[in-house]
């Protein structure tokens, strides 16, 4: 009899052990499976935001992680520039933060948070969990790093087996190198050659961007048409490549006059746009004045006898709202305000801070 007790128990316990094997077997494959998903995912995102939204959210989800961040070393990647959140698990972070880790490749892991740079550590979660942090390298490089949370402080132990961590970084970097590949090359067919501004293809793009601010946080901006004065002239009698040398010192003349936070771009031709904040009259006003003095000032620093100037035509949202029903029909009101400036004389500006001047005082 205690044989046979001693059979049955080893039969049960054999059969335990085949359970759980069977069940090992199983979650790994379905972790494989969305290890594959997850790897897809990083290959098909287009956007930062999406890489947040998709590979990242299913790595927590596939692995029961509490939080799955990338951090992006700030300068690698012209898709991260000006860039310090996309979304909820994509950070940009200073290459010092990078500098101060990663003194080696290799992976850092554990359950002190307090041996991370204090970039790393996951956000509003104490020093109450384990991580394993894996460096993304490009061309020799490290460019990112992937980091795993977990509430578990056992998770991430020396026993660990990390090498789907390494593949997990490689196919990072993949992913990273062809969003940022794909995003400079729509750079390149969105910006003029000569000028290195956005082109008129971007206008409709940055208008929507620009309208939509509006609607949801009442943002007011103008929208201003500009035309250089005279320039046929100079580009008649003193070549084309004299021409376009004033186009490239116009778009910095301007640039330099408008706010960091404005918009400026090539429309064509010596026609440009620009998107600017209103919430300042005054400072729009002295934004014009400044335009005014910088082009005209080119004829003379580059000894051309002909007098260049600007003449702007501008719509302000939201007073010119009700005037259109369509963003291309507002171009055409700015459009109409331009023609009426250059049928005056030119070297001025319509549309934007005339209510404003006729209410300042005299001088």
């Amino acid at each position: 009899m205690s044989n046979l007790n001693n059979i049955l128990k080893e039969n049960y316990e054999l059969k335990a052990e085949l359970e759980e094997l069977v069940r090992t077997v199983k979650e790994n494959e379905a972790k494989h499976q969305g290890f594959k998903t997850v790897q897809y995912s990083c290959l098909l995102s287009e956007s930062l935001v999406e890489f947040s939204a998709k590979p990242l959210k299913y790595l927590e989800d596939i692995f029961n992680l509490d939080k799955a961040l990338l951090f992006i070393r700030e300068g690698c990647y012209a898709v991260a520039s000006g860039c310090v959140k996309a979304g909820e698990r994509v950070f940009v972070k200073s290459g010092e933060a990078f500098d101060y880790t990663f003194l080696e490749k290799r992976l850092y892991f554990g359950s002190n948070s307090l041996m991370l740079h204090q970039s790393f550590r996951f956000p509003d979660a104490g020093d109450d969990y384990s991580f394993v942090l894996a460096p993304v390298t490009d061309r020799g490089g490290i460019t990112a790093a992937i980091g795993l949370y977990s509430s578990d402080k056992e998770r991430f132990g020396k026993d660990r087996n990390f090498d789907f961590i390494t593949e997990l970084a490689l196919m990072m970097s993949i992913a990273l190198r062809k969003l940022n590949d794909s995003y400079m090359l729509e750079m390149q067919a969105q910006t003029d050659y000569l000028t290195g501004l956005p082109n008129k293809s971007m206008m409709e793009i940055s208008a929507e961007r620009w309208l939509e601010r509006y609607r949801d946080y009442k943002k007011p901006f103008a929208f201003v048409l500009l035309d250089l004065d005279n320039f046929k002239q100079i580009n008649d009698a003193s070549g084309h490549l004299i021409g376009d040398d004033v186009l490239r010192r116009a778009a910095r003349a301007v640039r330099n006059a408008i706010g960091g936070g404005d918009l400026l771009g090539r429309f064509g031709g010596d026609e440009f746009y620009m998107f600017v904040e209103t919430d300042d009259m005054e400072r729009l006003a002295v934004m014009e004045n400044n335009i005014l003095k910088a082009i005209g000032s080119i004829s003379d620093n580059m000894g051309i006898a002909v007098k260049l100037g600007i003449s702007g035509g501008g719509i302000r949202i939201p007073e010119d709202l009700e005037r259109a029903e369509t963003f291309m029909e507002l171009v055409k009101l700015a459009d109409e305000r331009l023609y009426a400036v250059k049928k005056a004389g030119g070297d001025g500006f319509r549309g934007v801070t005339d209510d404003y001047r006729q209410k300042r005082p005299q001088a």
